[in-house]
Parts: C-alpha cells; sequence; structure tokens
C-alpha cells in the first residue's frame, strides 16, 4: 500500500513539472482534458476551491461593476481617496470615470461647470466644451476650493478710463457704480472701463447703491431715494421720506426698503412710489439691512441687530452683543452674519438669536463682508480682507494689497472683486480649470 501510495505522488509531480513547462496553449488543452474526465462532484469541488481563491486575493473578483460603483461611491467625501481607489486595478479605475458618479458628487456639493468670463467678442466656447465630463467639472471646483482655502489667486486691479478718482460702491462681476464727493454716480464695465450711464440727479453725494439688469437703486445725502433705468439712465422715481442721509438700500421685484441715519426703515413700491410702511424700533441710524420674502433684518449705529416681519411690520427679535456700529451684515436660511466697528464678525443662529461664534482679529471696523456654507470674507478700515474657515472661526489667511479702508467685497465661486477708499477695485482669482488647456485645443481643431 505505501509503495502504491509514493508511485503516484511520483506521477502527480511529473504531472505537475509537465503542466509548469508548457506553454499557455498546451496548459489550456491539458486542463481542458481533465475538467472533461471530471464528475459532477469533483466539479463542484473545483469551483468551490476557486471561488475561495478569488476572495482571497480580490474580494470585488466576483462583483458586478454597479455593484462596486455603489461601494466605492461611500469615498465621494474624500477625493484623496477616491483617487489612491482608482490606482488599484484597470478595472476600478474604468469604473471610477463613470459620468453619473461625478455627476452625483457634483450636485451633492452644489459643484457647476466654472468658465472664467470672457470679453464679449470673443470667440463662443464649443458646445462639446459645456458639455464636459462631470469628473472634470469636479476636479475644476475642488481646485478652486482649495485655492479659496490656501490664498492661492491672481490679482488684477480693474480701470476705469474716465475717471480714476472715484469710489467703487457697488459691483456685479460685470459692472461697477462709482462715486465722487458732491459728484453724479457712473455705471461703467468692468471690462472695458467704459461709462455706460450717468446718474445725475441727487442733492449731494450718492451714499448708497443697489442694482440688478434693469433698475438701479440709490440712496443720497439728501434724504432722497431715486429708481433709474439701467438701461437708459433715466430716472424713474424719486421716493421722498426719509429725514436723515440714506445708508443702505436694496431691492427686490416691485419692493424697495431703504435705511437712514433717522433710525427707521421705509417700505416702498416700485411702481408708484408709494411708501407702504415703517420699521421702527432701532434708536440709532440704521447702516445695513437685508431682505428676503418675509424676513428682514437690519444693523445699527445703536449695535443692535433686529429681525423683523415685512408683513406684519414689527420687530420679532432684537440681538444684542456687539459694542459699536454694526456696519455689515447677510443672512441666510441659517445663520446671520454681522460685522461691527468693535472689530469683531459675529456669527447668529437665526432661529435661536445666539450668537454662536465670535471671530476676532481685524484691528479696526469691519466694513463689509460675504459669506458661504465654508467661508467668510470679510473687510476692514484696517485696510485687509480676511477669508475665514466658518466651521471653526479660525482667519484662514489675510490679503494686504488695498492701501486704504476696504469700501465693499463680492465673491463668486471663482473670484473675489474688492474696492477700497484708496479708490481701487481689484479682483482676485482663485479659479482652477483642468479645461483650459481643452479650450483652447477644442477651437484651434474648428480654425
Amino acid at each position: 500500500m505505501a509503495h502504491l501510495r509514493t508511485v503516484l505522488q511520483l506521477r502527480v509531480a511529473d504531472v505537475q513539472l509537465f503542466f509548469e513547462g508548457s506553454p499557455p496553449d498546451v496548459r489550456t488543452q491539458f486542463l481542458q482534458a481533465i475538467l472533461h474526465q471530471c464528475t459532477a462532484d469533483e466539479l463542484d469541488l473545483l469551483r468551490a476551491h476557486v471561488s475561495a481563491h478569488s476572495c482571497k486575493t480580490n474580494p470585488f473578483a466576483r462583483l458586478c461593476d454597479e455593484i462596486i460603483l455603489h461601494i466605492l461611491r461611500h469615498l465621494s467625501h474624500d477625493p484623496s481617496s477616491l483617487a489612491a481607489a482608482a490606482r488599484v486595478c484597470k478595472r476600478w479605475n474604468r469604473v471610477l470615470t463613470d459620468n453619473a458618479l461625478w455627476r452625483t458628487m457634483c450636485w451633492e456639493r452644489n459643484y457647476m461647470p466654472l468658465l472664467r468670463k470672457r470679453k464679449r467678442s470673443s470667440i463662443p466656447i464649443p458646445a462639446s466644451v459645456s458639455l464636459a465630463p462631470w469628473k472634470r467639472i469636479y476636479k475644476d471646483n475642488f481646485l478652486t476650493w482649495m485655492n479659496w482655502k490656501r490664498g492661492h489667486c491672481r490679482v488684477t486691479p480693474v480701470e476705469h478710463r474716465e475717471n480714476a478718482h472715484t469710489l467703487p460702491m457697488q459691483f456685479d462681476d460685470s459692472w461697477v457704480v462709482s462715486v465722487a464727493m458732491g459728484e453724479e454716480g457712473k455705471l461703467w464695465d468692468m471690462d472695458t472701463g467704459e461709462c455706460h450711464l450717468r446718474l445725475s440727479g441727487h442733492n449731494g453725494t450718492i451714499s448708497a447703491v443697489r442694482f440688478d439688469r434693469n433698475v438701479i437703486v440709490t440712496g443720497g445725502v439728501d434724504a432722497a431715494v431715486k429708481v433709474w433705468s439701467a438701461e437708459t439712465g433715466e430716472c424713474i422715481r424719486t421716493l421722498i421720506g426719509h429725514m436723515g442721509e440714506i445708508v443702505a438700500v436694496q431691492h427686490i421685484g416691485d419692493i424697495i426698503l431703504s435705511g437712514s441715519e433717522d433710525s427707521t426703515i421705509r417700505v416702498w413700491r416700485m411702481h408708484d412710489g408709494e411708501c407702504i410702511g415703517q420699521l421702527q424700533g432701532h434708536t440709532g441710524a440704521v447702516c445695513c439691512l437685508q431682505f428676503e420674502g418675509d424676513a428682514v433684518v437690519s444693523g445699527s449705529a445703536d449695535t443692535t441687530i433686529r429681525i423683523w416681519s415685512l408683513s406684519s411690520m414689527s420687530c420679532l427679535q432684537t440681538l444684542t452683543g456687539h459694542t459699536a456700529y454694526v456696519y455689515c451684515l447677510q443672512f441666510n436660511d441659517r445663520y446671520i452674519c454681522s460685522g461691527s466697528e468693535d472689530t469683531t464678525i459675529r456669527l447668529w443662529d437665526q432661529h435661536t438669536g445666539e450668537c454662536v461664534r465670535a471671530l476676532e482679529g481685524h484691528t479696526a471696523g469691519v466694513v463689509c463682508l460675504q459669506f458661504d456654507e465654508t467661508k467668510i470674507v470679510s473687510g476692514s478700515s484696517d485696510r485687509t480682507v480676511k477669508v475665514w474657515d466658518i466651521a471653526s472661526g479660525q482667519s484662514l489667511y489675510t490679503l494686504r494689497q488695498h492701501t486704504e479702508m476696504i469700501w465693499n467685497l463680492k465673491f463668486t465661486p471663482t473670484k473675489l472683486i474688492t474696492s477700497s477708499f484708496d479708490q481701487s477695485l481689484l479682483v482676485w482669482d482663485f479659479a482652477c480649470l483642468a479645461d483650459e488647456d481643452h479650450i483652447a485645443e477644442e477651437r484651434s481643431r474648428e480654425e
């Protein structure tokens, strides 16, 4: 019996040596011949062995692409982990190029295609570029966000050709309204520097401005609020009622709100100029305001912030905590963010009125600010612009290009625009666009 076992072992060893030394086509033929001779039980044993071996080497081997994609989606919060997963094997790399995955990730983060604004006379961007894969869109947005976080940007001054000695008071990414002491206001094109409209009619300097593509609303030291056509520059309406300089204005649709040094906020109908209500309660000048739907939030020289109902014309809540003028504020459905002469920025819970966080770092009054879900950007009389992490309240970095106090600022996903009493308007470009070379390539092909 022992002799027979030894003979079998030798024959098995000979077969193994033959198999190991054979070329691939012979090995395949050999395996097929053996499989044809196997019984059903032997094939089941072989199948179990192969399955167990596959699971040890690659547990994903038997999974379909859709299940692998569902599993890997749990890494969507961490792009570096996704990048590492894409390097594991060719199959994972292929699965992770799925456009639907990256589209979902973009939607979850409100990422949209980023394109730097071109001059109106430039060649249109090819349609094929506007339909760029969502992975590239995600990459553009993520790298731009990292630039915002680290302060990596390019700074470009915007020139006003007609008169550089004016203060850019209000702007978007295309148009600027600037004023000079005792002179008319000017609406000019940020791309060309050319004056588009002149706003002449206030008895004195314009002290507050808001505009959109249809109308420009201004307030003056003369206590008047004026409505202008953004197309022709014609004064459509003059609203009289305040007893002091207009410090803040805002309009949405047919409703205009104006805040004045007389401590009141007036509510106007634009189409007929009628004052349909007043919000009274502040004991100092109304320095800033914002309204959205029925909610109005205002900041005052009396150091308080008030939340009002537009429908009832009543104050719902008063927020206290600042120790000096409240110069600027913004609110969304969760927070109110305010900046004050006391050098601090405060973040308030809009529903409870509780001060969630106080940000300290500026060395003079905070004059302007804007925030989104990740950051707060503030401008100060200390001549600096600061970018803060909204979650931690930590200052990420400080921008020091201006030489006088900051007057106003506005940011978009790709850039920050700031104006200052040094009469400059600066564009800070944070965009990181992976498709810029692709756009140039597409254009060269078309030509």
